[in-house]
Parts: structure tokens; sequence; C-alpha cells
């Protein structure tokens, strides 16, 4: 693991020397030192720090509070403050640079290691966070998933995901609160999504549902909607979920589900015996659609699943004995 590098940034000679000795016994490797804020953020673009150590009160027309603003929102690299002012107008002003840290002149090795530590980590952290967001992001979008989060005491949406202009053709903003999203679900599944909206309000609890949304230019659309609420530590109720447009997967459910209905007809049409049939009326063959005389049993056996066993009807059977008694 490559050892931290930190910028710092002084302008009395003394002092900067005196923490690059400190800075290199922790492990540290020091680079500069800028004394003025322009060196500061020409160093820090062509040595590229982890971490800069800025001395807010620097000699020229830039301050350390103004080169750690532009640092920040130039490079992002974390600015640690180090000065020997500590009054309210001097930090307050500082704070709007959202600083990873504030050393007081003096300090010792601990605090600065220590300082220096929780910068980096915090800021570690932070870029993780922003990465798994992006990528959290980027999946939603290649998904069409449109997240949200709701406030159980008011029905407001609080959080709409961007997705749902390119998605849902709603912006964020007109989504509103639960009874405005209500007005434009199908008046049939109305009902049923106020109930999982209300029960997850008020359990912790995870559920979906699909349902019908009409919207712009009467085009309707099918949404799946995932609802999943929990409890914070100070035992809010927080609902969130996230909608997809699964239109085109219930358009090709309902065309496969009438296409196996004619499937299913047309096959009991064809299984089905119906209409007139012409059957001789002595030797009993029937004459197909092609005109050819068939026996009963072929000609039923081909149109159905119907199976046959020969027999014989105790009738033929006396018929049949009288005949062989007779012609002995």
């Amino acid at each position: 693991m490559s050892k931290t590098r930190v910028l710092v940034v002084e302008d009395e000679y003394i002092l900067s020397q005196d923490l690059f000795i400190r800075l290199e016994k922790m492990g540290y490797v020091p680079l500069g030192p800028a004394a003025t804020g322009n060196e500061a953020i020409e160093l820090t673009e062509n040595e590229s720090p982890h971490v800069v150590l800025m001395d807010i009160a620097l000699s020229g027309d830039m301050d350390g509070i103004e080169a750690a603003g532009r640092i920040g929102s130039t490079f992002n690299i974390p600015v640690i403050y180090v000065t020997a002012f500590s009054d309210d107008k001097v930090v307050d002003r500082a704070k709007t640079t959202a600083p990873y840290g504030y050393l007081i002149k003096p300090f010792i090795d601990r605090e600065l290691k220590v300082t220096i530590e929780t910068a980096c980590y915090k800021h570690r952290m932070e870029e993780e966070l922003r990465e798994t967001r992006e990528q959290y992001r980027a999946l939603l979008d290649a998904s069409g998933a449109v997240p949200w989060e709701m406030d159980t005491a008011t029905g407001e949406f609080t959080y709409v995901g961007p997705q749902s202009s390119s998605v849902l053709g709603i912006g964020p903003d007109d989504m509103g609160n639960l009874d405005k999203w209500l007005s434009k679900v199908d008046p049939d599944d109305a009902e049923k999504v106020r109930g999982l909206y209300t029960e997850a309000s008020r359990a912790e609890t995870g559920s979906e549902i699909e349902y019908r949304v009409n919207l712009k230019g009467s085009r309707q659309v099918w949404i799946r909607d995932w609802i999943t609420s929990s409890v914070s530590a100070r035992g809010e109720i927080r609902v969130r979920g996230y909608m997809l447009d699964i239109t085109l997967v219930k358009e090709a459910e309902m065309e496969r589900n009438r296409y196996i209905n004619e499937l299913r007809e047309a096959l009991d049409r064809i299984r089905t015996l119906h209409g007139l049939l012409p059957i001789c009326a002595w030797c009993k063959k029937i004459r197909d659609d092609r005109g050819y005389w068939q026996q009963v049993e072929v000609y039923i056996k081909e149109r159905s699943d119907a199976e046959f066993t020969h027999s014989i009807c105790p009738e033929c059977r006396e018929r049949v004995e009288q005949e062989m008694e007779g012609g002995n």
C-alpha cells in the first residue's frame, strides 16, 4: 500500500520545515511546501496529494480558505486547516468549504496524525459511497426503475428518482403526494394500491403490486411497485421503494394468453365431430371430405382422441350362433 502524500501549505519557512520533519517521522510523504494559495492549487494539480494541510493566513491575494475551496471543488481532495486563529468568524467562514479537519497551533504529533488519518478515511468512505450510488443509479437507469421515498405522516413523496421523466413521462415534481399519484392510477386498481401503501406506513413490511396508470395522451402503462418499510433508531417508519414499467411484459403476457386460447379453441374444433356425417345405411361406412368411404372407427380415430377395441354385442352373437347352427 502506497504511503499517504500530504501537501503542506504554509508561508512561514520554519513552520513548514517543522511539518515536513514531523510528517516524515510519522511515515507520510510530505509535498511542497506551498507559500501561497496559487502555489497550493498548482502543486495539488501536479502532485495529486491525498490530503492538504492548509494554513488559513497566507500571504498574497488568496488566503487559505479561498484556496481550500478551489482545491475541494476542482480536485476533490480533502483539506485540513492549520491555523493559529480560532475566532468564530474565521471558523464559520472555513466551514463553508467543508474541511475534513481543523488544527489549532500549536498541536502535538498525535493530534496531527489522528486528524490526517480521520480525514483520509472519511474521504475514502465518501468516495466509495459516491461510487456505490453511481452504480446503483446506473443500474436503475438500465433497468428502467424509478426509486421513491415517502413521508408517512403527510403522504408526500420526499424523493422521486429523475428516471421518472423518461420511464413514466412524469417529472419528480408531478408525483406530489399519494393522493395525487392515486388520481393517475386506474380506478379499478386505486383502492388496492392505497391499501398497500397504508399497510406499509403502519408496520415494517415488504410487498409488491402490479397496477395500471393512466398518463397524458390517454396512454396507459402497467407498473410493478416494490414497497418496503423499516423502522429507524428513533422509531420512525420509513417507506420507500421503486417502480418499474412492465407494460411490454404485460402486453406480451396478454398476447401469449390470447394465442393459447385461440389454439385451444382450434384444437377443440378439430377434435370434436360436428355437422352431418354421410353414413352408408347398409355397411355403416362414413364418407370423408375427400369422397372416400371409411370404417366408422377409422374415421372417428383420425378426428378425435378416441381409441377402439373390438367385441360383439349379445344380439349379433345370437344371430351368428344361429347362422352357424343352421349351416351345420
